[in-house]
């Protein structure tokens, strides 16, 4: 079967997308949490900005129902971590994420957001589309395993998280 032809824009046109202001003003106040959250998931930079720009590119297509789902912020974080799991599933290279790999995503993700990036349990429930309590709820789960005879692992990759270079938002580059 023959290729389409190719198209071309004449010379000197441009092509301008205009996206809703909500849906900008959504990226605005989300992204910089979402770039790091996924920084410390991945470490790789260039890889963690693909997969922001990816999973708010998703939102940008289904935003009309996303606004109108009970939770906007819950349907967006789900398209994010969606990506970042996948990619952790799916990469040989050895998991950047130590937590993940040792509790239940949500109280792994309410330990980086509030113990390593710094947010409080209402700034964490914004940002995922759960409650406070929720979220608090999440943190005790969490420090109640820090403390138990049996999360020495647990400890020492936390312990790793609390000193790691992107703890102070430095991006890493990727390996070549």
């Amino acid at each position: 079967m023959p290729s389409p032809p190719a198209l071309t824009a004449p010379a000197g046109s441009t092509i301008t997308v205009r996206l809703p202001a909500d849906f900008t003003a959504f990226c605005q106040l989300h992204h910089p949490t979402y770039l790091h959250y996924t920084h410390l998931r991945v470490t790789c930079a260039p890889q963690a900005e693909r997969l922001v720009e990816a999973a708010l590119g998703d939102l940008a297509t289904i935003w009309p129902q996303a606004l109108a789902s009970p939770n906007t912020p819950a349907a967006a974080w789900h398209l994010l971590t969606t990506r970042v799991n996948q990619l952790q599933r799916t990469t040989p290279a050895p998991r950047s994420d130590p937590l993940h790999t040792l509790l239940p995503h949500p109280e792994a993700d309410a330990a980086l957001l509030c113990g390593i990036i710094g947010l409080t349990p209402t700034h964490s429930a914004d940002i995922t589309g759960s409650t406070p309590a929720t979220v608090t709820g999440l943190l005790t789960a969490f420090h109640r395993r820090l403390t138990t005879p049996t999360g020495t692992q647990l400890r020492a990759r936390w312990h790793h998280l609390n000193t790691h270079p992107l703890r102070r938002r430095t991006p890493t580059v990727c390996p070549s």
